[in-house]
C-alpha cells in the first residue's frame, strides 16, 4: 500500500543531507549539528532556502512524486489518506498535473478522489470546478462531488444533479447521490424517490443500502425490493439480498418467500432464493426445488437454479439436465447449452454434446447451435452437425438457411459446393435458399437452379424464393415472370411482395419437402 511517506522522506533526507554538509561554525561541533543544534544564521538560511524552493516549484515536485507513487500502485484508501490534508490550492495543482498525464483508469480514479477531498472542505468550489472540467466526459467528477454532499445534505445533492438537465451525466450523478444516501438511510432515500417521481433514479441505486439494511431487517428489505416499479430492477436487487440472506439464514429466507400471497411475487422471490443457494450448493438447491408443491413456482425456480449452476459448472449442470424430463427446463437448457457449445472448439464441443443422450434435448441443442453457426458463417461446422441430426422441419429450415447465408457470404463457393452434392432432399433445400440470393444478380441462372429440384412441392417454394430475391433488384421484371407461371394466384404475388420488403432474408415462403429422396 502506498502513502505520501516516500516523497516526504526523500524531502527530509535531502534537507538533512544538506544540513550535514554545512561548514562547521566556530564553537560548534559536528555532533552538535547532528543533535539538532544550529545557529540562528543557519536556521535563517535554511528557512530562506525552503521558501525559495517552494516558490520556485509551486509544490510541483512533492505533489508530482506523490501522484506518481499513487498512479503506480493505485489504492483508494491510500489515495484518500494522501489527499485528506491537502489545501484547496494543492488539490487544484494536483488536478492540473494529472490533467497533463496520459488518460488512464488510475488517473481518473485519482482525479475523482481529489474532487472528493475538495468537496469535503468547499463543495461549492469543487462543483463549479467539476462543471468546468473539460476531461469529465461522463460526469464522474461531478458524481464524486455530489456523492460527498449527499452524505450530509442529500436534498442539496439531488438539486445539484437535477441542475444538469437531461443527459447521461445527470443519470450517473443521480445514481451516485442516491447510492450514498441509501447507504446512510435507505428508507429516507426510497421515500424521497417515491414522493418525487420527477427525479429519474434507477432502482439499482438502492441496492447497496438495502443489502446493508437487510443485515438487521431482511424481511422488510426484501419486501421493499419486491415493491420496486421496475420488475427487472426489483428482481436483481432481490437476488443481491438473497445472496447474503441465504448464507446467514436459508430457512428464514425460503419461509418468507413461500408465504408471499401474490403468485408472481412468490415465484420471483423463490427463484431469487434458489438462485442464491445454487451458487453455494447447486445440488442441494435443485433437490429443494423438486420438493416445491406449486408447479409454476417449481418450474421457475428449477430454471433459475439450473441456469446459475450452468454458468459456474457447465459440465456438471449438463449431466444433471440430461437426466431430466421437465419440458420447460429442457427447453431453457437447450439454448444455454447451445450458446456455450458455440464458443468452444470442435473437440470441446464434441465432448459437451456427447454428454447429452440421444433424444429431444440433444437434437434441440444441435439445432439451435447449427442456426447460430450458420449466422456466424461457420458453414463447415454447421454441416458437420446437420449431418448428425435426424430429418425434421427445424433441420430443413437450417439447411435452407445454410444455402442462403453461404450465397450471401461467398456465392462462388456456395455454387461449387452445391454442384458437388449428390441428388438428395438436402441438396434441394440448400438450393432453395441459394436461389433467393442468386436471383438478385442473375435471375435466369437462379430459375435454372430452382427448376432442377425434382420435388414439386419444394420446387414451387424455391421458385417463390427466386421471385422474392428478384423483386429486390427488379420488381417489375420479377412480377411479370412470376405471374406467367401456371397456377399462380393473385394473393401469392401480394404475399411475395411483402416478403421482398422485409430486411431479414430468412423471412419468406414456407419451404417444405414433399417427398424425401
Amino acid at each position: 500500500m502506498k502513502s505520501i511517506l516516500p516523497p516526504l522522506m526523500c524531502l527530509l533526507i535531502g534537507l538533512g543531507a544538506g544540513y550535514g554538509l554545512r561548514p562547521v561554525v566556530s564553537g560548534e561541533s559536528a555532533s552538535d549539528g547532528a543533535s539538532g543544534k544550529e545557529s540562528a544564521a543557519s536556521k535563517s538560511a535554511s528557512a530562506a532556502a525552503k521558501s525559495a524552493g517552494k516558490a520556485a516549484t509551486g509544490l510541483s515536485m512533492p505533489l508530482a512524486d506523490m501522484l506518481k507513487d499513487l498512479m503506480g500502485d493505485y489504492d483508494q484508501r491510500s489515495a484518500r489518506k494522501a489527499f485528506a490534508n491537502l489545501s484547496a490550492a494543492e488539490i487544484q495543482e494536483a488536478l492540473k498535473q494529472l490533467a497533463a498525464m496520459p488518460k488512464s483508469t488510475e488517473r481518473e480514479l485519482l482525479r475523482a478522489e481529489l474532487y472528493r477531498a475538495w468537496a469535503a472542505v468547499n463543495p461549492q468550489a469543487a462543483w463549479q470546478a467539476a462543471l468546468a472540467d473539460a476531461l469529465d466526459k461522463t460526469g464522474g467528477m461531478l458524481a464524486a462531488v455530489a456523492g460527498v454532499v449527499a452524505k450530509t445534505n442529500p436534498n442539496a445533492a439531488v438539486d445539484l444533479a437535477m441542475s444538469l438537465g437531461m443527459g447521461g451525466k445527470r443519470g450517473f450523478v443521480l445514481s451516485t447521490v442516491f447510492t450514498e444516501w441509501a447507504k446512510k438511510d435507505v428508507l429516507a432515500a426510497l421515500e424521497y424517490s417515491q414522493k418525487h417521481p420527477e427525479v429519474p433514479v434507477d432502482n439499482y441505486a438502492f441496492t447497496a443500502g438495502l443489502i446493508k439494511f437487510a443485515e438487521t431487517d431482511p424481511v422488510k428489505a426484501a419486501n421493499l425490493a419486491l415493491g420496486f416499479k421496475s420488475e427487472y430492477g426489483g428482481n436483481s436487487t432481490l437476488l443481491s439480498l438473497m445472496n447474503n440472506w441465504i448464507e446467514r439464514d436459508p430457512d428464514a429466507a425460503f419461509d418468507w418467500a413461500l408465504k408471499l400471497e401474490n403468485p408472481k411475487m412468490r415465484e420471483d422471490a423463490v427463484s431469487a432464493a434458489v438462485g442464491a443457494w445454487a451458487k453455494i450448493d447447486p445440488k442441494a438447491a435443485m433437490a429443494y426445488v423438486e420438493s416445491i408443491p406449486d408447479l409454476g413456482v417449481r418450474k421457475s425456480a428449477f430454471q433459475k437454479a439450473w441456469a446459475d449452476w450452468f454458468r459456474n459448472e457447465p459440465l456438471a449442470a449438463v449431466d444433471y439436465i440430461a437426466k431430466s424430463t421437465d419440458a420447460t427446463l429442457l427447453n431453457s437448457g437447450r439454448f444455454s447449452i447451445a450458446r456455450l457449445a458455440e464458443s468452444l472448439g470442435p473437440k470441446e464441443r464434441g465432448d459437451l454434446l456427447g454428454r447429452l443422450p440421444t433424444g429431444e434435448l440433444r437434437d434441440g441443442v444441435m439445432d439451435s447451435l447449427t442456426g447460430s453457426l450458420i449466422g456466424r458463417a461457420k458453414f463447415n461446422d454447421a454441416m458437420d452437425i446437420l449431418n448428425e441430426l435426424p430429418d425434421s422441419h427445424s433441420r430443413d429450415r437450417n439447411v435452407v438457411k445454410l444455402g442462403l447465408e453461404w450465397a450471401k457470404q461467398d456465392p462462388a463457393a456456395a455454387d461449387a459446393w452445391l454442384k458437388k452434392l449428390p441428388d438428395s432432399s438436402d441438396r434441394d433445400l440448400a438450393v432453395a435458399g441459394y436461389v433467393r440470393i442468386l436471383a438478385r444478380t442473375d435471375a435466369t441462372k437462379a430459375i435454372e437452379w430452382a427448376n432442377q429440384i425434382p420435388d414439386a412441392k419444394l420446387r414451387s417454394g424455391a421458385l417463390q424464393n427466386v421471385a422474392v430475391g428478384w423483386m429486390r433488384s427488379d420488381p417489375a421484371a420479377a412480377e411479370k415472370w412470376f405471374t406467367s407461371l401456371p397456377g399462380v394466384r393473385p394473393q401469392e404475388l401480394e404475399m411475395l411482395r411483402r416478403y421482398a420488403g422485409y430486411d431479414h432474408d430468412e423471412i419468406g415462403p414456407i419451404l417444405s419437402v414433399g417427398q424425401r429422396h
